[in-house]
């Protein structure tokens, strides 16, 4: 089968395709073959060794990348009761999806609620698609701080809940949009983390709540998995949530793939179409 292994930590050029055996699933997991894997910035981060003491998402060298996919089951391994072949499945935080198959662990598979909406980006392009998306204000956080902008049009006050996917550039920045007593939830650092986070600063924003999820631990067993995605799909079907793909890839151009997303050059979701 085919694969993208890295076998050193650098650029895209370091993204190699390589032949394997398929792999036989052991206990607690299936064989899948997969149809497409997504293309994230923990792929991204992961090829540059920025995961190297993660206890969440542990990779190395002469592995294969891609912790998001889908597909369908070709083999059960031993002790797996709710899933059999031909059933089509989708995972996350397991890796090795950038292949032709993949042994996934059987318990990895599997604008709603009327709020105001302060969307921020990095260019005019994907401000749009936020505005197309129900956004109800949108900024450029590459022009300047937008957290003046929000505390305008809150009168002052802020808001309640503030989701920073972007981490060393807006971090502070968030602190100042967010309310006393507010929320920051940052679930990602594109530009990479804030090391020099002092708690006092918290506490001079208005006592703000600072929390830095992994999708992992929101991810424990099966029963949590598939509640997440009967509520996804639940979604997708009600027309609630449109998933937005802009840019399809094949195994042959990982390295475009990851390009495109390095330089901000990516708007939604980007798949690389295997099976």
């Amino acid at each position: 089968m085919r694969a993208i292994h890295i076998h050193e930590y650098c650029g895209p050029e370091v993204l190699r395709r390589v032949e394997l055996g398929i792999p036989k699933p052991g206990f607690g997991e299936v064989l899948i073959r997969v149809a497409a894997a997504c293309v994230n910035f923990m792929d991204v981060h992961t090829r540059e060794d920025k995961y190297r003491d993660s206890r969440t998402y542990p990779v190395r060298v002469r592995s294969a990348l891609g912790m998001e996919g889908a597909g369908e089951v070709v083999e059960t391994g031993a002790g797996v009761t709710s899933l059999c072949a031909g059933d089509r499945v989708a995972w996350c935080i397991s890796w090795g999806a950038y292949a032709d198959f993949a042994v996934v662990p059987a318990a990895r598979l599997a604008k709603r609620r009327g709020v105001e909406v302060f969307a921020t980006t990095s260019t005019p392009q994907k401000a749009a698609i936020a505005r197309a998306r129900g956004a109800d204000h949108v900024m450029l956080y590459e022009h300047g701080a937008f957290a003046d902008r929000i505390r305008e049009l809150t009168r002052g006050r802020g808001v309640d809940v503030v989701f920073d996917a972007v981490g060393k550039t807006t971090l502070r920045d968030s602190f100042r949009a967010a309310r006393v007593r507010g929320l920051i939830i940052n679930y990602g650092s594109v530009t990479g983390p804030m090391r020099d986070l002092d708690p006092h600063e918290l506490g001079e924003a208005g006592s703000l709540f600072l929390t830095r999820p992994r999708l992992a631990d929101h991810l424990a067993d099966a029963a949590t998995v598939q509640r997440r995605a009967d509520d996804v799909f639940a979604a997708i079907r009600q027309g609630a949530l449109n998933v937005e793909i802009n840019g399809r890839y094949t195994l042959d151009n990982v390295e475009e793939a990851h390009a495109a997303l390095e330089e901000r050059r990516q708007a939604g979701k980007a798949v690389i179409v295997i099976g």
